[in-house]
């Protein structure tokens, strides 16, 4: 029977790319290695233990688990901090608005946080004798809502665990969700939206189920096609990037889904080489961006591809060879900034490889030449809305985004019934980075009638030209 969700042939999406790689040929991006970083006195990492979880703190500091150590770098001191967890880290999350704490999953099936800042215990949940290990997390912007995979020991599958995190450091247990009763969770894939109301989960099957967290209940399942299973998911900026491998020799691909409209959007056609096995892929923070990690066989190379999210063209290619480095674990992660990419080299060095993007662009004559970009001249690659701050706040709070080019500029603000309380008329802003607080849209909490408005959640969109984005912001008296 007919897919619904499906309605157009592969064919076409490839006869599509190769018309966006062909308009887009003016201009390339190229990754450049920046730095990586072996570990103390030159030691290698790799205990006999898999490489562990990856994220970015900011621009600058990167997080990463490796065997029973919580490692904190920061590429400009080229120097880390680490403390010892007691168990294997299988898994690291951390809030993007407010990363204050770092919540890490063990193979113990425990769940610890730390704080982002010296590293110190905050808080932790303790494992049935039922959880094997924590495959995955998943965590909210602003760090309230926790979901955890774990791998059951009795062979039951994957189950997800959900918490709340309160402000004074505990945890508290929300539901389990056990998946439909006919199948267990899939080994692969685990994923939250900005504002932790849903969760997205392989289920072992052919399908990604998406559960409303509030109540657990399953709202919807993305199913792949026929002999395509998924195996790794992500979620940014309203898209459901949704991994697959095929059981027929076929070409590997990943669907993206439209969450609002629940919708099929476009296949990003991978590789069918055996010898190369996409294993993860990755969301840059502003969704523009889709990274897949490649898992390297016996004599290959391994390589991590970069995808356009709005067109499905591929974006850049980082290489990575056996004579030097190799790619080949399941770890990828983005500055917030989206200019520099985190991964381990999977040679015996055990080395956390640091890369930066440069844009080079055609010349009348022939050659390339790199683009000036914005650490150059302060102009950003893309147009952003980024996090307001602080968040919570009472009674003030500033607005940050970035402008790629000029354009029209409009903040309104919405409570959360969708009522509009204000506009601000920012007017025609030429291309930059506004986030400062002499440069941020400033909302003083107040209405268009000049009269405070209460405690809660509110929500906040950011029109720029053809851009428009939206997130959540909380005042607290």
């Amino acid at each position: 029977m007919k897919n619904r969700f499906f309605d157009r042939k592969p064919l076409f999406f490839m006869l599509v790319a190769i018309m966006c790689l062909g308009f887009a040929a003016m201009s390339y991006s190229r990754w450049t290695l920046e730095d990586s970083w072996t570990g103390f006195d030159g030691q290698s990492f790799f205990h006999g233990a898999p490489t562990g979880p990856i994220e970015f703190l900011d621009n600058d500091v990167v997080f990463f688990g490796e065997y029973n150590r919580l490692y904190k770098w920061d590429f400009n001191a080229n120097y880390a901090w680490w403390v010892g967890v007691g168990s294997i880290i299988r898994s690291i999350a951390m809030p993007t608005d407010n990363p204050r704490f770092v919540a890490y999953g063990k193979d113990n099936g425990t769940v610890g946080m730390r704080y982002t800042k010296d590293l110190r215990w905050r808080s932790g949940f303790t494992a049935n004798s039922d959880d094997h290990f924590v495959a995955h997390l998943a965590i909210d912007d602003q760090g309230t809502t926790l979901a955890g995979a774990y791998q059951s020991g009795s062979n039951t599958g994957i189950r997800v665990k959900i918490w709340h995190v309160a402000w004074n450091d505990n945890f508290r247990h929300l539901r389990t969700i056990r998946g439909r009763s006919d199948i267990n969770f899939g080994a692969a894939g685990l994923a939250m939206t900005h504002g932790g109301t849903r969760i997205f989960v392989n289920d072992g099957d052919q399908n990604t189920d998406e559960y409303i967290v509030e109540t657990g209940r399953l709202h919807i399942a993305y199913p792949a096609r026929e002999n395509q299973f998924p195996t790794a998911v992500d979620y940014s900026s309203d898209v459901i990037a949704q991994l697959f491998e095929p059981d027929d020799g076929g070409w590997f691909g990943i669907h993206l889904w439209d969450y609002i409209e629940e919708r099929y959007i476009r296949t990003i056609w991978l590789s069918n080489s055996f010898r190369l096995q996409p294993t993860i892929i990755e969301f840059s923070h502003d969704g523009q961006l889709l990274a897949v990690g490649y898992q390297t066989r016996a004599g290959s190379s391994g390589k991590i591809e970069l995808f356009n999210v709005r067109d499905g063209s591929r974006h850049s290619t980082i290489l990575l060879n056996n004579g030097e480095h190799r790619y080949g674990q399941n770890r990828i992660a983005f500055s917030p900034n989206g200019k520099y990419l985190a991964c381990w080299d999977a040679n015996r060095q055990g080395q956390i490889l640091h890369w930066k993007i440069k844009i080079y662009r055609w010349n009348e004559n022939g050659t390339a030449a790199p683009v000036a970009t914005a650490q150059a001249q302060g102009i950003p690659v893309v147009t952003t809305l980024l996090s307001n701050y602080p968040n919570p706040f009472n009674p003030e709070t500033w607005i940050p985004y970035q402008l790629a080019e000029s354009a029209e500029v409009t903040v309104t603000i919405h409570s959360a019934d969708g009522k509009l309380l204000r506009t601000l008329e920012l007017g025609k802003m030429p291309a930059g980075v506004y986030q400062d607080k002499d440069r941020a849209a400033h909302w003083n909490g107040k209405n268009e009638h000049g009269e405070p408005v209460a405690s809660g959640i509110y929500f906040y969109t950011f029109k720029a030209g053809n851009f428009s984005a939206t997130k959540k912001m909380v005042i607290r008296k």
